[in-house]
């Protein structure tokens, strides 16, 4: 007999509701319920997940350590929420730490002991998220640099080969022409074979430039969106743009009649339109453009559907609340939940968490360097004018006094000049949070500060640049943030930052968590109207059609109020073990 307690959690639990009751009791048997006291690991960052791991009661905190070997908080877990749920399909790994901060009980399903009990017939799959379609072109197995958890790539190319074929008449010609000349000097027998030698070479490294011009362009298509890679070798540039696949609103196919090769070699152009012009993107050189046009459209429409059949799974949960029929159910874990405890900040540092959890860039510590170099070397020069007059000062008394005098004006203005320098770079701050976008900009003294707010639900597309070899080095590049509505000149930038992709990877989950939010927000709405008229309606058939009592001659009455029926208290489980000092963490 399974655990009525953990049994009880489980069916609240969404990933599960397809089994069956004999199936459901057999993962529960093989579920374990532990306690954990303040300041216990429940897993840590690294570790492999081994199952779902579901907070019934309690609290903790999720914390990773980032780049700077820093720990910084990422989101706080309360009761019912659950994390970890793809690890029951498969082996992945702990991005965070989850460390407890108030007596917690936790329910850790196991992976591998749930699939032995579900082994066993009747075999009836868990509500594992299903695969993609099969995609017309074929998709990369390997991951791509950004990809989000749970993110699959239906497909990814890059421009037809035609697109580079087409261009090597360049290098033909420049052969063609060294190897002209080189027979027109044939009578000078040093520079025709040199003339010749540069008719090999030059086209060959042309040929080999272009290759790889053509080959470090890509378009990647996955179930979430649509990302856009293109990079420049001789400006040493980096462009990554990308559209939700939710925005889409056309995909349009263009072979030109006059384009011979595009009709022999199948390939063609593809322009994608959403709402508005910011995200309008045309891709050229496509191969198989209507294939690409396919899976666009069906994941589009999946996407669509998955939205309107999670809608209607709540609004089946909610009725049966509603009715009485199953008790409320725990909600999953949300990662961006505001952040209690500030990260501290270091000297130079240009990412931390502030005390409201918003995440706050500064400009690139090159910036840094560039405001301070002048004030550095006027402070410099006004120390070494300082000990030259201190050296001088008993051959001549006056001119040392002079020099003394004047290295201590300059050292005076230059760190005056140096702490405004510093002030100034540490003021501009571009600060990220799960509801705004803030670009402020501070200037020291009487000049004007200037803070711009944007709703996070009013980014369009964001898009990161990465431009010049410098640049390129040191990951220092700017960050677009197009708005509807607005053209891209008028685009919100963050300039010069460090590691512009990280920071556009925020951004757009950022914007995919709020449009979330709101997609919730309106079906929720629509489903509490629903909710709001059937109990209008229920109240009004009671009043319409009361209950007569039979010993009142006829009279009516209202029915008393029955009490209600007892429940069973499955907030406080018998017999949970807790947690000893010397047991491994828990891998869920």
């Amino acid at each position: 007999m399974a655990d009525r307690f953990i049994l009880s959690h489980l069916k609240r639990l969404p990933v599960f509701a397809r089994l069956s009751a004999e199936q459901l009791e057999r993962v529960a048997n093989s579920t374990q319920a532990l306690r954990y006291e303040v300041g216990e690991v429940v897993f840590q960052q690294g570790q492999i997940h081994t199952g779902l791991t579901l907070l019934v009661s309690g609290r903790g905190l999720l914390t990773q350590i980032g780049p700077t070997g820093q720990e910084q908080i990422m989101a706080q877990v309360v009761a019912d929420q659950y994390l970890n749920e793809s690890a029951l399909f498969k082996e992945t790994v702990a991005l965070a730490t989850l460390r407890i901060v108030e007596t917690a009980i936790i329910i850790g399903v196991l992976r591998q002991s749930m699939a032995a009990a579900l082994t066993q017939p009747p075999n009836v799959p868990v509500n594992q998220p299903s695969p993609s379609a099969a995609s017309p072109l074929p998709a990369s197995e390997s991951d791509f640099k950004g990809q989000r958890g749970g993110e699959k790539v239906l497909t990814r190319f890059r421009a037809h080969w035609w697109a580079f074929v087409h261009r090597l008449w360049m290098p033909l010609m420049v052969s063609a022409i060294l190897i002209a000349l080189a027979i027109v000097a044939g009578s000078i027998a040093a520079l025709a074979v040199l003339l010749v030698f540069l008719g090999f070479l030059l086209p060959a490294v042309f040929a080999v430039y272009l290759f790889f011009e053509w080959r470090n362009d890509e378009v990647i298509i996955t179930d979430q969106r649509i990302i856009r890679i293109r990079r420049s070798i001789l400006a040493a540039s980096t462009n990554i743009s990308e559209i939700p696949i939710a925005a889409i609103h056309e995909v349009n196919v263009a072979i030109p009649e006059t384009d011979l090769p595009a009709r022999l070699f199948n390939y063609g152009r593809l322009t994608i339109k959403t709402s508005g012009d910011t995200l309008n993107l045309t891709l050229t050189y496509v191969p198989e453009p209507k294939a690409v046009q396919k899976v666009l459209f069906a994941n589009r429409d999946r996407y669509q559907e998955t939205m309107a059949q999670q809608n209607r799974e709540a609004m089946r949960k909610e009725l049966d609340v509603f009715l009485g029929r199953t008790p409320p159910a725990g909600q999953p874990a949300v990662p961006a939940v505001s952040n209690p405890n500030k990260s501290s900040v270091g000297f130079l540092q240009m990412r931390f968490v502030n005390n409201k959890g918003e995440t706050v860039y500064r400009k690139h510590y090159l910036v840094w360097l560039s405001h301070i170099l002048l004030p550095a070397l006027v402070l410099l020069v006004g120390l070494v004018l300082l000990v030259v007059a201190a050296v001088s000062a008993g051959s001549s008394p006056t001119a040392a006094l002079a020099g003394l005098g004047g290295s201590g004006i300059l050292i005076v203005v230059a760190a005056g000049m140096l702490y405004l320098a510093d002030w100034d770079w540490r003021n501009d701050r571009y600060v990220v949070g799960d509801q705004t976008v803030a670009l402020i900009h501070k200037r020291p003294l009487w000049l004007q500060d200037k803070n711009d707010q944007i709703l996070v639900s009013q980014i369009d597309n964001v898009i990161s640049e990465t431009s010049g070899v410098l640049n390129s080095l040191f990951h220092m590049g700017d960050v677009k943030l197009l708005l509807t509505g607005t053209e891209v000149e008028n685009a919100k930038v963050f300039k010069n930052v460090h590691r512009p992709q990280e920071i556009q990877q925020e951004l757009a989950q950022r914007r995919r968590r709020a449009e979330q939010r709101q997609e919730a927000d309106e079906a929720k709405r629509q489903r509490q109207a629903i909710l709001d008229y059937l109990a209008v309606y229920h109240d009004s058939l009671q009043d319409v059609a009361p209950n007569v009592n039979p010993n009142s001659g006829g009279n009516t009455a209202p029915r008393p109020a029955e009490p209600p029926p007892p429940t069973y208290d499955r907030t406080r489980p018998p017999g949970i073990p807790r947690v000893l000092p010397n047991d491994p963490p828990h891998s869920g």
